[in-house]
């Protein structure tokens, strides 16, 4: 298969098994993820499904779930972690996610569980737990976080997300940067969302700038 054909399989198989950690994955719900038109989905599953790299479970006459096979993810080495996007490390920034890419084989330099997703940071509100701008976190959801632990926090009243320490106090958040140039947020319980607990993070590619002496 040529080398870019396999890596579009991969990107569209990664696409679906970060969907499926949401929930079942339709052909319906594919389109609308990768905003093709149905004949172009159509296509590229039954291509798919024709390699043997994606199973189709008809459970009724009009639905049918796509799953990832596992000789596609022996054959194509789906090893990766799915890069979701952006989170502020600063004020909070839209929280839309959207694969854009797969890093391969991170699990040799940090234990990934299923589910576990990568978000690169834009800001410098946590730099003082080593976490800079352009660097690479990786979060792990739905697991407990312990007031005091960096989260991935999702505030759905102004549709964004944000990266800081949470504490609770009764019905009172307060989110927390590790910067004394961004102040504490406030908010309430029912208006945060917690979305993933900070596992690690990996230094971003492009080289940091030296602090040049006079």
């Amino acid at each position: 298969m040529p080398p870019d054909q396999t890596k579009n399989h991969k990107k569209l198989l990664t696409l679906i098994l970060q969907l499926s950690q949401e929930g079942p994955v339709t052909p319906t719900r594919l389109t609308e993820a990768l905003g093709l038109t149905k004949q172009t989905t159509s296509f590229h599953i039954h291509s798919l499904h024709e390699q043997g790299y994606l199973m189709l479970d008809r459970i009724s006459p009009r639905v049918t779930l796509l799953k990832v096979s596992d000789y596609a993810i022996r054959k194509l080495g789906l090893k990766d972690i799915p890069l979701l996007g952006e989170v502020a490390a600063g004020q909070p920034t839209h929280a839309h996610g959207q694969v854009e890419e797969g890093l391969a084989y991170i699990s040799d330099v940090i234990t990934i569980k299923p589910g576990d997703y990568a978000l690169q940071i834009r800001g410098d509100s946590m730099i003082g737990a080593g976490i800079l701008p352009g660097d690479t976190i990786f979060v792990r959801p739905d697991v407990p976080i312990e007031e005091g632990e960096i989260a991935v926090v999702l505030l759905p009243r102004e549709d964004t997300a944000t990266l800081k320490r949470w504490y609770r106090s009764g019905d009172d958040v307060v989110l927390v940067s590790e910067n004394p140039l961004y102040p504490p947020m406030q908010y309430k319980i029912w208006d945060i969302q917690l979305q993933g607990k900070l596992i690690g993070r990996i230094g971003g590619a492009p080289a940091r700038k030296t602090r040049q002496t006079s």
